[in-house]
């Protein structure tokens, strides 16, 4: 028989109460899980805020003050296309979304951008690297 102090951690080991006046109390190992789940620091510099963005990559932290271009968001979806530029129809369908949705930065964390630039020479034209690593701004 599981006794009155134990019942909370036998049965909901990783549990989180509210007690009596308000006060939480927390049992189990969840939380630090949960803190990791947090957005992290953009890779972009503080002064880079509200721009149009593309990230290539599961790391989403420079969307927190900046805005979605195209529509890859989902790297799992997105891989399809920008892991794919062999495929002529892929580089269409890229090539179509920068022309609908420019991105003003690009943040490259998995190396596609320049053989995007290579298939299509006309997004090239717009880009330039940054002093960032991994980083592309478009050009004014």
């Amino acid at each position: 028989m599981v006794g009155r102090d134990n019942f909370s951690n036998s049965v909901y080991p990783d549990s989180v109460a509210v007690l009596p006046g308000g006060t939480w109390s927390y049992t189990g190992g969840e939380l630090g899980r949960l803190s990791s789940l947090q957005v992290q620091p953009s890779p972009l510099p503080g002064d880079i805020k509200g721009q149009h963005v593309l990230i290539i990559g599961e790391d989403l932290s420079a969307y927190r003050q900046n805005k979605l271009a195209t529509p890859y968001l989902n790297w799992d979806l997105a891989k399809y296309d920008l892991k794919n530029l062999d495929n002529y129809e892929a580089v269409i369908n890229v090539f179509d979304h920068f022309r609908k949705d420019p991105p003003d930065y690009i943040v490259d964390r998995e190396n596609v951008v320049e053989k995007l630039f290579q298939r299509a020479p006309g997004l090239a034209n717009q880009y330039e690297k940054t002093a960032i690593q991994d980083v592309y701004k478009r050009k004014k």
